[in-house]
């Protein structure tokens, strides 16, 4: 429902001072003596009125908009998510490293724990894919890529990969895995790709990053 700001000085008048209808018709006043005769705290009122419809108007009259509806969203999952969402965590390997283990030990979203479980469950398979944990929700992958980015400020694919990656220099710490036998165990189908994924996260080489350490 929309306000409309514009009521007329007439209209006001003769809601406000019921004296005021003679005034006006009376043939022998001008519109100039019809204003003067008005007093100063009925302007004010006017004035003040004038001021209120508009801004009703301009808060409740307009429709809500997609972008408030999904803040509003967004605040809702937070509060129930408890301190699982501290704002939208970046794509830095440290940020990602600190979402893993805060979702690991805390209840939060029903939502974002399903996706979580989902990955945690599966991880190992080089084939699992975003579709895939999207059919299991009963979702579609466009449903499900909103949900979470709304949710944690990342995408379904780039949690799947921290966790791989979180799970990856954790097994490279220990002395005498190979590689080839950490990257079966993480999902990778090959060494190359896994060594190729893990230096594009961590910005160095698996054998950089034991040296590191």
């Amino acid at each position: 429902m929309h306000f409309c700001p514009f009521i007329s000085l007439r209209t006001t008048a003769l809601i406000l001072t019921p004296g005021f209808y003679d005034v006006a018709t009376a043939s022998n006043k001008g519109v100039g003596t019809v204003l003067r005769s008005i007093p100063l705290w009925l302007w004010l009122v006017i004035v003040f009125l004038f001021a209120a419809f508009y801004w009703l108007g301009a808060r409740y009259g307009r429709p809500i908009s997609s972008k408030d509806k999904i803040s509003t969203s967004s605040r809702k999952s937070d509060r129930r998510q408890g301190s699982v969402r501290s704002g939208s965590y970046g794509s830095a390997p440290g940020d990602l490293m600190q979402l893993i283990d805060r979702l690991d030990h805390t209840d939060g979203d029903p939502f974002v724990s399903a996706v979580y479980d989902i990955i945690k469950e599966s991880y190992s398979d080089p084939k699992l894919s975003v579709e895939d944990i999207a059919r299991q929700l009963h979702l579609t992958r466009v449903h499900v890529n909103r949900k979470l980015q709304a949710s944690l400020g990342v995408s379904p694919s780039l949690l799947l990969k921290a966790y791989r990656m979180r799970l990856a220099s954790s097994l490279l710490k220990e002395n005498g895995i190979p590689v080839s036998e950490i990257a079966a165990n993480t999902g990778f189908s090959s060494s190359s790709y896994f060594s190729s994924a893990f230096k594009d996260f961590f910005g160095k080489s698996p054998s950089e990053y034991v040296s590191s350490q």
